[in-house]
């Protein structure tokens, strides 16, 4: 079944939203703690947007849903269950973020403020999420018209 036109457009800007944050969630040899902490916010902003595309898809309502992130990450688990690998790690993700954004003293206390291992950890968190992050991008992409 095809989707209206106007839900297919939604969904195409929350894929178009998710992916340029993913794309952007870039570590070098020169990011220094600030790169680092909003490289970690985007990566999970593009689990979120892509989460919400797809559920734009496949649910009824998700009005709610979308404003609330404990909300988001209960409805990902519904639909994949606790085991599988993305709904724990939209929600490992969710604390970094939080970890990132709100805690000033993350970087000493997690990393005694050793960027180059700070760095190490973001570029494995990086290569760990992408392929599930294209899972559910191309999940949701599934439901545009070609």
């Amino acid at each position: 079944m095809a989707l209206a036109d106007e839900l297919q457009n939604r969904i195409a800007e929350r894929l178009r939203l998710a992916l340029g944050l993913m794309e952007t969630s870039v570590i070098t040899s020169s990011s220094s703690e600030y790169d680092i902490r909003n490289s970690v916010s985007r990566i999970y902003y593009a689990f979120f947007h892509a989460s919400v595309a797809l559920l734009l898809a496949t649910d009824e309502d998700i009005e709610k849903v979308r404003k609330n992130h404990g909300m988001l990450h209960e409805r990902i688990q519904r639909k994949f269950g606790t085991t599988m690998i993305i709904t724990r790690l939209i929600r490992e993700l969710y604390d970094l973020r939080r970890e990132c954004d709100y805690e000033a003293n993350m970087f000493v206390r997690k990393y005694r403020g050793n960027i180059e291992e700070a760095r190490k950890d973001t570029i494995l968190l990086i290569e760990r999420a992408k392929p599930q992050f294209f899972w559910i991008y191309n999940q949701a992409r599934q439901f545009l018209s070609k």
